[in-house]
């Protein structure tokens, strides 16, 4: 039976006693720096454990003193419980408050507020209480506890590690993500072993063995060994505080704030969109639209620009890449005064041209509904997104995915879109009874684009068109006139299809058929031939062409080559024929390749 893995995190001002907690309920001094067992303070991160049954509590003991908040907020990630440990004599101070804006925005909702130094209290002991108990209660935490702490009393000792195992089987962790995640907070190595890397795992497994990909390097290596409360393991899970032994790997190609994962499910993005909350610091502070300050992620410590879009939201820009997630939650810290002043939920990871009321109202489905239900919205308006962002964008896999959408070529699209689109086309067929597909579905992947052509033509077949040389129209009928009559026809509105070959060939009628047509169209004066090569043009239109010539030189004077393209549409080979029949009309004479109309010459 698997045990039951609880990260329990400190908090508190400097000085409370929370590494004195840690180390009396545990046996293990978390201060493991000589500096800080020198000088009595946490610097960075202290990690100690307890086993209880089925029950493996992994504590992580946090820094109190402003300075070291990045490495407070870096253990703060993956909490479960919290211990807050307050001085009665001092109360809530600065860290206090610091601190727990911090732990509640981050999603902790069980904490043990565990009031210290009771055995050297002065007489406002019950005052200084009833004051602490008032400004915890204020959060509305799920549960909240508080014991009244003295080294001295094993009775308070006992209580609080009841607290924690009441709390511990209580406590169902909402899971997020699915895949493994896991914010690096500490790297070191070790004489035989190499590189080593802990963190707390915030969702998904690892086994040896497991290829992991490291980011934002990107750089892929292979696990060695893992490792939870110094004991060898074969396989971590979603709230273990692991040590992974990373293969060929140099210390310096890995650092803390950096995200161990597995597969390509990750990438790095530059911006992200999210929902902002204002802490209450007790300072009047206004972030500025387009100011550049610190960022907290998980472990990572970014600068990055911020941009309001509204007072709820806001886009947040990054010189430097980062493996973002939607729900990732970021803190925004001030040099001066040195304070957290606000947090910043992500929503959309990436970028979006959009305008302002509608990425408002987007942004907005999103915090209500969740950024699962953000796809189908999205490619509404941007079409298609590619396979590998899925899960980045919207926490979903593709088996995730209903039939209302469609993969193509590694794109994913909205079918409803997609049915719109050859729809559309579809209508206009049966209206001009004929449609060119070349040119016509402006789109930029040349996938998607054949897809849709090869829908459009499928679905025109089974309606009675029929696709020739680019073109649906409308299948010929088996009787020899009608066919004559449609040649005829297309002849006239296009007089490059002026011989039997060139008509066979675009209208993808039989050759034999043809001649047999032009024979006919010949016999009933319905075509003429032009030129000793065989080219035919319709009677009516050859009709049309010298009353339009001789009205052209009454207008211009003469007639040439370049002006005659103003009364008749027709390729070189055409064009020059017709300029020969008028001079053997006897009705023009040709002088210089300029012919003109001798009654008015």
């Amino acid at each position: 039976m698997r045990k039951k893995n609880i990260i329990v995190g400190t908090a508190g001002h400097i000085d409370h006693g929370k590494s004195s907690i840690i180390k009396i309920i545990t046996g293990i001094d978390p201060d493991r720096l000589i500096e800080e067992q020198k000088r009595g303070i946490t610097i960075d991160l202290g990690f100690a454990y307890l086993e209880k049954g089925d029950i493996s509590f992994s504590f992580v003991d946090v820094p109190g003193h402003e300075d070291y908040l990045k490495n407070m907020v870096a253990g703060a990630i993956g909490f479960d419980i919290c211990i807050c440990a307050v001085d009665v004599n001092e109360g809530i101070m600065p860290q206090t408050i610091e601190h727990m804006n911090i732990v509640r925005y981050l999603g902790v909702d069980n904490v043990v507020v565990v009031i210290t130094k009771i055995d050297i209290a002065g007489d406002s002991l019950n005052d200084s209480i009833k004051k602490i108990e008032n400004y915890f209660s204020k959060f509305h935490f799920k549960r909240l506890s508080f014991i009244k702490w003295s080294i001295y009393d094993k009775t308070a000792i006992d209580n609080l590690v009841e607290i924690l195992i009441d709390y511990a089987l209580g406590y169902e962790r909402k899971v997020v993500w699915d895949i493994f995640l896991l914010n690096i907070d500490r790297v070191f190595t070790l004489k035989g072993f190499g590189t080593i890397v802990t963190g707390s795992v915030l969702s998904g497994e690892l086994s040896q063995g497991d290829t992991v990909r490291i980011l934002p390097s990107g750089i892929e290596t292979k696990v060695k060994g893992l490792s939870v409360h110094n004991k060898n393991v074969g396989m971590v899970e979603e709230g273990c505080r692991a040590a992974i032994n990373l293969q060929n790997l140099g210390r310096d190609e890995v650092d803390r704030g950096d995200i161990i994962t597995k597969g390509e499910v990750l990438q790095n993005f530059n911006a992200v969109y999210g929902e902002i909350t204002h802490f209450d610091t007790g300072f009047e502070i206004k972030l500025k639209h387009g100011g550049e300050y610190t960022f907290l992620i998980g472990t990572a410590v970014r600068t990055g620009k911020i941009y309001f879009i509204n007072e709820r939201y806001v886009r947040v820009t990054f010189k430097d890449a980062y493996p973002f997630l939607p729900e990732m939650k970021m803190l925004i810290r001030l040099p001066n005064p040195k304070i957290t002043v606000a947090g910043v939920k992500i929503l959309f990871v990436g970028e979006v041209r959009w305008t302002k009321s509608r990425l408002i109202d987007y942004l907005t489905s999103l915090s209500i509904y969740g950024v699962r239900k953000g796809l189908f919205d999205y490619l509404t308006n941007n079409i298609s997104l590619h396979q590998d962002e899925l899960y980045q964008k919207f926490l979903l896999h593709l088996k995730d995915l209903s039939k209302e959408y469609l993969i193509i070529d590694r794109y994913i699209y909205l079918k409803e879109c997609i049915d719109k689109i050859i729809n559309e086309y579809l209508e206009k067929l049966q209206k001009e009874k004929s449609l060119k597909l070349d040119n016509l579905i402006a789109l930029e992947n040349d996938i998607l684009r054949r897809f849709i052509s090869d829908e459009i033509i499928n679905s025109a077949k089974k309606m009675g068109y029929i696709f020739v040389n680019g073109e649906l129209r409308e299948e010929l009928d088996d009787n020899f006139e009608n066919v004559c009559m449609t040649i005829l026809k297309n002849m006239g509105s296009n007089l490059s299809l002026s011989n039997p070959s060139v008509v066979s060939e675009q209208l993808g009628i039989d050759k034999n058929i043809v001649n047999n047509c032009f024979k006919m169209l010949i016999n009933k004066e319905l075509i003429k031939r032009i030129d000793k090569d065989g080219n035919y043009v319709p009677t009516e239109i050859l009709k049309k062409f010298f009353v339009d010539a001789v009205k052209l030189c009454k207008v211009e004077g003469y007639l040439d080559i370049t002006n005659v393209k103003k009364i008749i549409v027709a390729p070189r080979k055409i064009l020059i024929p017709l300029l020969e029949l008028l001079d053997a009309s006897g009705n023009f004479e040709n002088i210089g390749n300029k012919r003109y109309f001798k009654q008015k010459r």
